[in-house]
């Protein structure tokens, strides 16, 4: 969940700080990955993984996700994800943060 724990929200938070995090999943699984950025608050990160064959496969995905909105219709904080009937709750862990987790875990298998 640690993608969860790192706030995104667009034209608010620090993206970067989530690219920052992926690329240090991604070293620590021995993918070579790089942050680039984009400017102070906003970033990408690059996982390349070396293959045999001369086909390119591109993932994408963004790091930000839209506002909390109405704060009292969330049942749990939305900036600190919590999980529940087998449920994970917290902005972005349906769009996208949970596509970026899936993404990094499958390239670092």
């Amino acid at each position: 969940m640690g993608v969860l724990k790192i706030p995104t929200v667009n034209g608010k938070d620090n993206e970067k700080a989530l690219a920052v995090f992926l690329r240090g999943f991604l070293k620590e699984c021995g993918v070579s990955a790089v942050v680039q950025d984009i400017d102070s608050r906003h970033a990408n990160v690059v996982g390349v993984l070396e293959g045999k064959s001369k086909e390119t496969v591109i993932w994408n995905g963004h790091l930000d996700t839209v506002p909390y909105g109405k704060m009292g219709e969330w049942k749990t904080d939305p900036s600190v994800p919590s999980k529940k009937n087998g449920c994970i709750n917290a902005r972005g862990a349906s769009d996208m943060k949970s596509g970026l987790a899936a993404m990094a875990y499958v390239l670092g298998r």
